[in-house]
């Protein structure tokens, strides 16, 4: 009987197309009725160790014998799926933010993994960039805002990035109970926010900044979210490359936060460990590191396969330690589906016509709506009404110039859109229709000099001149941080040619990073913030002009007057003085800042604290004339913080929409470990009996109620582990 079951064993693990002509039986891996972990484990049991240490690199190869597949790791679609053709192009990350919107966030990333599905079900345009796992979002928070990558993060916040970061993953991976729609993958693990030796840059920080700044967001990715994988970053912290940080990956991220997916390094950063970092002898040792560190999969060349096969053969890693990262990278490819039967897979259905849909374009410029900014709107000179928005019984004639006016910039990782893209010019031109007359006056992005004579006479006689300037991928981008704030010194010096002759002027900022520039903010009746807005950008913008959408972004981080109000850019404690939650002078434009076209009244601002959380209330009147959203924010204020420690940050928010004279009552849930900071060993609140005020307002700077709470909790480790 014994040697009867054991004959059946084999036979049930044979691959496929070695059992008898009479039977087949199926593999245990390809049994869906058996768990993934039983069937991950069978299958690393039939690997040879070439074809396991294939299966651990980004580029796995097929393996016929066994019936898997080739998989290419690397997709992005942090707005929309990237380098795989055409694609419903959503705003950036930073526009996506500055809507202060979950919901809509969710939406948007519930839109990108089916476009993402439904591009690797029925045939990607690039081989290379066809699979299921989203190397995004990307939550490095905005230390500095000069660094080159802005456009891809939430802001600076860490709270509004963890909950971003929960919805837009929650949106990718989808509801199903066993399967994901698609992996996501939050990058960069940890305190990566600089361009200027990103590959070698060691990066000096307290615990205390590493755990209330760079880590939450990642934290909720992790814990709350369930993110399917990790990206690990090119630079170091204090001395330790990330990529082979055991206290980092394998302690804080495996063993504290029970993380048990596959943690991928950056492209090339574990070359770049020796190269850049020159920390280890050679590239077996950086693989046997990175691998005992709590890594899994190599995002690097084909070479990497024999530096591996050697680390095995040196003994500096075993067969056996390719086990544990082998079940995470596989664990993922059972969860996307591939190894069932299609029909077994919900989102195999998705069809091929929802990329690039009438709903997708409905989205993608309703994002765009929600996430413009308007800075400021006054009245010019003795006029009673702010010039925004547009009369169109006044408006007659419009100049519209600007280096960008024409142009489609859809910011970075970005894919070829599935509609036609809609630049501010063409809204402007369909918005204004036969009503007025719209000019454009087509600047360079570096152009200098002044303007022609015709060109001045234009825009004199102008009812209105609308000037799109900004920022594009020549100043800032992915290895390309920016040397100063303001606008360009030609885009500058040309907008102030403009204004002196017109000064009924509406300026339109392009771009990820923010635009400090005084002279605009003390000059410019309206001011508008744009940022890259996605294929249906320019629509979106003509709404808010005429009003036809009444504007409620606000700034997902701090605009500086200038650059001396920063530390040097190579100073990652954030405590020195950076973001709202540091910054002891006067910004131009706060956190959380943004105007609308009505006017909201705050009162009744009530605090019910219980064990584990606050309960706070709070009215919102829409005492103007036009309905519109009101994002009612809240902060905790700390009267007496430790060293380090910041003495404000953001607890809660709500956007809500009012119709005029509309009246609601808010609450909003606030779960205690909101006000807590790392003590050096824990979460805590202040020790003993501590006094928080809470705060209620429409910015971090324009505080409207304000409350003190007493409260005795000695630590709040609990609640976080």
């Amino acid at each position: 009987m014994g040697c009867c079951l054991w004959a059946l064993v084999l036979f049930w693990l044979a691959p496929p197309g070695t059992a008898g002509a009479e039977t087949v039986l199926t593999p245990l891996y390809r049994t869906a009725s058996v768990s993934f972990e039983k069937r991950v484990d069978s299958l690393i049991r039939q690997l040879t160790l070439e074809e396991k240490i294939g299966l651990l690199m980004m580029n796995s190869h097929a393996l016929p014998r066994l019936g898997i597949k080739g998989y290419h790791w690397w997709n992005e679609c942090i707005h929309g799926v990237a380098r795989a053709g055409r694609a419903t192009q959503f705003p950036v990350p930073i526009a996506l933010a500055a809507s202060w919107n979950p919901d809509m966030v969710y939406r948007v990333a519930s839109a990108v993994g089916d476009e993402m599905r439904a591009k690797h079900t029925h045939g990607a345009d690039s081989p290379q960039y066809g699979g299921l796992t989203c190397w995004g979002p990307n939550l490095n928070l905005v230390r500095d805002p000069r660094w080159g990558r802005i456009d891809e993060t939430y802001g600076e916040d860490p709270f509004l990035s963890g909950q971003f970061a929960k919805v837009f993953i929650a949106g990718l991976q989808g509801d199903h109970p066993r399967y994901l729609k698609v992996a996501a993958t939050p990058k960069h693990f940890a305190a990566y926010s600089s361009e200027e030796n990103r590959e070698g840059n060691d990066v000096r920080v307290s615990g205390q900044a590493l755990r209330d700044f760079y880590l939450p967001a990642f934290r909720d990715a992790v814990v709350t979210a369930g993110a399917a994988s990790l990206m690990v970053s090119y630079n170091g912290i204090n001395g330790v490359p990330n990529a082979i940080n055991a206290h980092l990956v394998s302690q804080l991220l495996r063993s504290e936060w029970r993380f048990k997916g596959p943690v991928v390094a950056d492209v090339r950063a574990l070359s770049q460990i020796r190269s850049h970092h020159r920390v280890a002898a050679s590239y077996p040792e950086i693989a046997a590191r990175f691998l005992k560190s709590g890594g899994s999969l190599f995002a690097e060349g084909a070479e990497w396969r024999s530096y591996l096969r050697t680390a095995v053969n040196r003994g500096l890693i075993s067969e056996a330690d390719l086990h544990r990262p082998l079940s995470e990278v596989l664990g993922v490819r059972f969860r996307l589906g591939e190894f069932d039967p299609p029909g077994l897979v919900p989102y195999t259905r998705i069809p091929s016509a929802i990329v690039g849909s009438d709903r997708h374009r409905g989205l993608a410029l309703h994002a765009a709506r929600e996430g413009v900014v308007l800075l400021q709107n006054r009245p010019l000179g003795a006029e009673a009404s702010p010039l925004l928005p547009l009369n169109r019984a006044k408006i007659r004639s419009i100049v519209v110039l600007g280096p960008y006016a024409d142009r489609v910039q859809l910011g970075s990782y970005s894919g070829e859109p599935a509609n036609r893209p809609v630049t501010p010019l063409a809204g402007i031109r369909e918005r204004a229709g036969a009503a007025a007359q719209v000019r454009h006056l087509a600047w360079r992005a570096g152009q200098a000099g002044t303007l022609r004579e015709d060109e001045q006479r234009i825009i004199a006689q102008a009812d209105v001149v609308i000037a799109v300037v900004g920022l594009d991928e020549h100043l800032e981008r992915e290895g390309l941080d920016r040397r100063d704030l303001g606008l360009p010194q030609g885009q500058a010096r040309l907008l102030k040619q403009a204004y002196d002759l017109n000064q009924r002027m509406v300026v339109v900022l392009e771009n990820g990073g923010p635009v400090s520039d005084a002279w605009i903010a003390g000059s410019i009746p309206a001011v508008v913030e744009l940022w890259y807005p996605g294929e249906q950008g320019g629509a979106a913008l003509a709404d808010v002009l005429w009003g036809d959408y009444n504007p409620a972004g606000r700034l997902p981080l701090t605009v500086y007057m200038r650059e001396d109000q920063l530390p040097a850019m190579d100073d990652y404690e954030v405590s020195h003085g950076r973001t709202y939650r540091y910054l002891k002078d006067k910004p131009l434009y706060p956190f959380g800042h943004g105007k609308s076209y009505t006017r909201f009244t705050y009162r009744d601002l009530v605090v019910v604290p219980s064990k584990e959380r606050l309960e706070v209330a709070l009215t919102i009147t829409n005492s103007g004339d036009r309905d519109g959203d009101e994002v009612a924010q809240l902060y905790g204020f700390r009267p007496e913080p430790q060293s380090g420690q910041a003495q404000r940050q953001l607890i809660g928010f709500q956007r809500m929409h009012l119709k005029k004279g509309e009246t609601r009552q808010l609450t909003i849930t606030v779960p205690l470990r909101r006000l807590a900071a790392w003590d050096g060993k824990a979460y805590s609140l202040l020790k003993g009996r501590g006094k928080y005020e809470i705060q209620a307002g429409a910015s971090s700077e324009d505080i409207r109620l304000r409350t003190q709470i007493e409260h005795s909790v000695e630590s709040l480790q609990q609640v976080w582990n």
